[in-house]
Parts: C-alpha cells; structure tokens; sequence
C-alpha cells in the first residue's frame, strides 16, 4: 500500500485534493482504498489533545473492532510511524493524501466534497439557461414589475452571492413621505421546479441545497449551498440586470413599530451596487439637513448622487428608529467585532500569509443589519397572522438566576469586557414552527427570510410564502414534513458553524505561531480561574475576583477578537488591559501557551 502511493507528492495547498480524486490518480485497488479510510479516520483524530498517544485505539475498538485498529497499526509500523493519530496523520501528509493544514473536522462528514457531482451541475446549468432567457417562472403571471425602482444592494467587495437589495416606495413623485420601506430578497426557487418541495417532485438542486444547510465560509475557501452557474449568476442580484425577487414591503413607524407588511413576487432590477465603505462614506457626510429639508417640502429636486444620499440617509433613519425601539425593550446587542481571516500563498510559496481584520460596527453595517432584522420580522409577523406554516425563531428571555455578576462599566479600561460579560446567561435561540417572542432581538415574531441563496432554512420559508401567495396550498409542506426538514437542516447548519468557527481559530493560531514571542499583544483579562481548595480550578463569576490570586485566566486578543488562556501577573483585575506574549502556539492541537505583563501606566 505505501508502494503504491510512493509517487504522491506532498499537497501544496491548505488543502488536500478530493479523496475519490486521490484514489482514481493512484489507482488503488478496493483494498487500498480500504486501508487508507480507515488510517484517515484515525488522522482526523489528530487534533485532540491525546493525538500524541494510543488512547484513539480504545474507543476505536469498541465501534469498528480490533480488525479496524489492527489494519492501522500494520499500516503505521510499515511506514516506521508510532500507532498515535498525530503520526497518522503525518504519515498521511507526507504522502500526498492529507495537506498539513487540513480542516480535519470535515473528513469522513458530507461536508468533506466541496464541488457538486458533474451530473448535478448540469441539471443547474439548464436551469440557469431558462432563466436568463426568461422561461420556466411558476410565478411569472404574479410578478410585479418593480424595475424602475431604484434597487441599492450593499455587500463587502468580494461577495458573490448577491441575496437582498432596499429600496423605498414614495409616496408621490415630490419624495416627501415614505410609503414603504423594500427589501428586495433573491427567489432561488424561480430557478428550480415548481412545487420543488413535494416528495414527488424530484429536485436534485434543491434537495442538495437542503442537504448542504448553508453555504461555508472559510479562510481558504467556501462551499457554496448551490452551484456557481445559480448562486453567484442566475439567483444573484446583480447591478442593471432583471431578477426575480420575492419583496418585503413594511413601514417604520415613529415610535420604531413595524406595520403594514406586504409580501409580493417581483422583477427588480438594482440599479447601484453599493460596498459597506461606499455608504459608511455617504452616511458620514450626508445632505446637509436644509437640503434635506427643501426635498421634504419641494424646493428642489434631487438627482444621481444626491438622490442615492438622500435615500440611503433615510433608510438609515427609519432603520436607527427600529434599532432605537428594540433597545427600548431590552435587545441585547453584544458588539464584540466579528473577525475575517483570509489566507493565501506567500512570495516565495513557502508558506501562507495570514491576514485578520476586525469587522467593526459601522453605519452602514447597522443599516443592512437593522433592516434585514427589520424584514425577517416582517415575515413573521405576515406568517403568524395569516397562520402559514414556516420555520420561526425565537429565544427566552434570560434567566435572571444565570447572571451571577454585575456589569459595572467604570470598573473596565476597555468595551469590549462590558459585551464579553453580557454573553454569560444569554439562553439559546430556538427554531420551531409556532411563532413566539424574540428576546435577544426583542421583537415579537422572527422568520429568517433574507438570505435564501445561502441558508436552507431561509430557503424553506421562502417555499412556504411562495406558496401561499400563489394559492397553491396543496404544495406546501405539511408541518411534520416542514418540521422534519427544519430539524435536518438546523443539525446541519450548527455542523457548518462549528466548521468555520474551528477553522478560524486554527488560523489565528496559526498566525500566532508564525509571529512567535517577539511581537507584543493587547488583551483584556475577562475571566479569571479560582484555586481555592473548594473550586477545583474553575472559572470564577466574571466580576468576582479569586479567593487567592492564580496564574491562569482568559484574555481577549484586541487584534483578532479571540480569547486563549494565558499566565497572569499579580495585582490584575477584570478589565484590565494587558501585554501578551506567545511562548507557543500549535493550530493543529489548538494549544496556545502565553504569558501576559501588566500595562504600563
């Protein structure tokens, strides 16, 4: 077996090609194949922290056999390897099977192919060839022509599945009063079959996108929930060209209230497509306000820039309303920064450049956030009164007995302890088919419906609404049926999180490793371990301090918004800012070993 893969030349990428692509270039026989899944199930294992030791050979005895772990440790001794997962996956790199950098997490899962079966990406091509040449919409005698509204869609540069656009519906031509607020949403359904929810209905694309759950987003690459030739071409919203949508039209009352929900299918066309830089810009120096005022009252008309300001300053005012009314009733917002890791090739291709950047909470983030919270909420509230099936999503109000500490902001140097604290006792949200109240977002019914190229379960409410508004009731899934694909799907999607959220930590560590302890880090201590005879070092109540001072606590990483255990100085507090130091740092085992200094003053 370790003849014939002799000729495998180490992966250079972060990332091994297909195993079946593996197999057929080797040309392994049905024994060799065999073989090498049962070494790369061990070599996933190389991660945990006894990847170093036999201790995998225990539990694999017990669930596939000693033939299983017998077929291993020949394969490992022949290759003059140790019987651990670690050497397993080793040997596995060295021999062109595995990358060193491998996401372990997916192997042996669904989620291990990223490209879709040539049969299925043909049956997506067809289908995106109907639509462009406008052929095959179930909703075509539906449509409202809305292309002559001014679409704006707002995204980061490099996104390609373009999944919601807003606009606002005037009340007449003087633009002094809003009618409506839209939010235009992609219909990936108009490019598949109708009635593609039925058992009957035999739907590959859609039952794939079910499957896959959600589109996943790593460092390195992304696996996206439909082909290319659907989700980044006929389903995107893309600039000045005809789209099918399925359109969420709400106003925002004063006091921040959602009214008047209207749901229709329409062609849209976007006529700017807007990055979050390009509106953080607009909203920092808007029309100055007696322009804006002359517009209210007719004393001039707007056009090109100044009409894409005018209308961008008050989305965000109608959006900062809504925002200010879900404060009001206790939302909770954590504005803890969101990190984006990119990884590529560096000069000389001996390595891999590791960029992180914070994703802060600007204008222009809170305008699309608001708003796509805002139509979700329309949806729920259109689906509970009119009694349509859909999947909702909702969470308890925090168990006030969970919160074991004060949050007291004079006592922290820096924000971002406040929004760490504020996690502790959050309840998870809930996704089920009755409508109740969303406390973390303090609004009174929630159906996520705004990214339905990306998300299964925004894909299935988009069926349920299509459904009803066409009157065919018949097709609807029944609530067993909805209620077995929203548990599928819900597994699923916490699968896809957990892998982007461990991959985004291997990156960061990884990065970590490459800068060694020469570069000195800003943390923030915001937990603390107790080694008091009774605490058998657990984690003390956030605001508390130990009942003797101890080493270890956990720090907040300013720079890549992530936490690691780490050796404290005598004398620091909660909140305190402190320099860190990595003494060692192994992405594959997610150990980070660091010691931090107090701040000077």
């Amino acid at each position: 077996q370790l003849n014939a893969l002799a000729g495998a030349a180490p992966v250079t990428s972060t990332y091994a090609p297909d195993f079946s692509a593996v197999v057929e270039t080797l040309g392994l026989s049905a024994k060799e194949v065999e073989i090498l899944s049962s070494v790369r199930a061990v070599a996933k294992l190389a991660g945990e922290k006894n990847a170093s030791s036999t201790a995998w050979m225990i539990a694999a005895k017990l669930e596939r056999g000693e033939a299983f772990v017998d077929t291993v440790t020949a394969f490992l001794r022949s290759a003059e390897r140790s019987p651990t997962a670690r050497d397993a996956f080793n040997v596995l790199v060295d021999l062109g099977v595995l990358s060193k950098h491998e996401n372990l997490g997916v192997i042996g899962t669904a989620y291990e192919n990223f490209d879709f079966a040539p049969a299925l990406k043909q049956h997506a091509a067809a289908f995106a060839t109907e639509a462009h040449q406008g052929r095959g919409d179930d909703l075509a005698g539906l449509r409202v022509d809305r292309t002559e509204w001014r679409v704006y869609t707002i995204d980061a540069r490099d996104t390609e599945e373009v999944d919601d656009g807003i606009s606002l519906e005037w009340e007449s031509s003087d633009m002094r009063r809003v009618a409506r607020i839209w939010v235009h949403v992609a219909d990936p359904l108009r490019c598949l079959e109708a009635e593609c929810g039925l058992e009957s209905t035999n739907s590959p694309v859609y039952r794939e996108a079910l499957d896959r759950a959600m589109s996943l987003y790593l460092p390195d690459r992304v696996r996206y929930m439909f082909p290319d030739s659907l989700s980044r071409e006929a389903m995107s919203l893309r600039e000045n060209v005809e789209r099918a949508a399925v359109s969420f039209g709400f106003q925002i009352s004063a006091s921040g209230a959602i009214q008047d929900v209207v749901i229709e299918p329409t062609k849209i066309k976007v006529a700017a497509r807007l990055t979050y830089e390009q509106v953080d810009a607009i909203l920092s120096t808007p029309t100055p306000e007696v322009d804006r005022l002359k517009v209210r009252t007719s004393q001039v008309c707007l056009s090109g820039q100044q009409l894409i300001e005018h209308e961008l300053m008050t989305l965000y005012e109608s959006a900062m309303r809504h925002k200010t009314a879900r404060d009001a009733r206790g939302s909770f917002n954590a504005a803890i920064p969101l990190k984006r890791v990119r990884v590529s090739r560096n000069d000389d291709k001996s390595d891999f450049d590791v960029s992180v950047s914070l994703l802060n909470s600007t204008p222009a983030w809170q305008l699309v956030s608001e708003l796509m919270i805002a139509t979700s909420t329309a949806a729920g509230i259109f689906c509970r009164d009119r009694r349509v099936t859909v999947p909702f999503r909702s969470q308890p109000a925090r168990d006030a007995l969970c919160l074991n500490y004060e949050i007291n902001d004079h006592l922290y140097e820096h924000d971002v302890t406040r929004e760490l604290l504020k996690l502790r006792g959050m309840p998870r949200s809930i996704t089920s088919l009755e409508s109740h109240a969303h406390c973390g977002l303090a609004v009174e019914a929630y159906s996520q419906v705004t990214s339905p190229i990306r998300r299964a379960i925004d894909l299935l409410a988009h069926y349920q609404i299509r459904m009803f508004l066409s009157g065919n009731k018949g097709a609807m899934y029944t609530a067993s049926r909805l209620s077995a694909a929203v548990d599928q799907v819900s597994k699923r999607s916490s699968m896809v999180r957990l892998f982007e959220k461990t991959s985004l930590r291997y990156w960061v560590v990884y990065k970590l490793h490459q800068l060694g302890d020469s570069v000195q880090h800003d943390a923030v201590l915001w937990r603390r371990f107790d080694e008091s005879p009774t605490a058998e070092g657990a984690l003390v109540p956030a605001a508390q301090e130990p009942t003797r001072f101890c080493e270890l606590g956990v720090v907040f990483m300013l720079e890549y918004s992530e936490s690691i255990v780490c050796k404290l100085p005598a004398g620091v507090r909660i909140g305190d800012i402190v320099h860190v130091r990595i003494q060692y740092a192994d992405p594959r085992s997610n150990t980070v070993r660091a010691v931090a200094t107090r701040r000077s003053k």
